[in-house]
């Protein structure tokens, strides 16, 4: 858990400095879906299937190809001001 605040660091100004709407919308999905893959399921036989699938990793890998397909296209625009 400790090891996501440093691609939560990242997507903070990324998210920020994207213009579009799209792109804002994948970020926010895609971190919403790594914060509740930390604390869901509650229990049970689906949190055993969620950990023997590596689900949390799962999310973490989307939200990093998130993160740098988001970040690409900020860096990829002239800068409009």
């Amino acid at each position: 858990m400790v090891l996501t605040l440093l691609i939560y660091t990242v997507v903070i100004p990324v998210f920020l400095a994207q213009r579009e709407r799209a792109p804002k919308i994948l970020l926010a999905l895609a971190a919403g879906l790594m914060a509740a893959s930390l604390s869901l399921p509650p229990g049970g036989r689906a949190l055993d299937f969620w950990r023997g699938m590596s689900g949390a990793s799962w999310c973490a890998m989307i939200l990093t190809i998130a993160v740098v397909w988001s970040g690409s296209r900020v860096i990829a625009v002239p800068n409009e001001r």
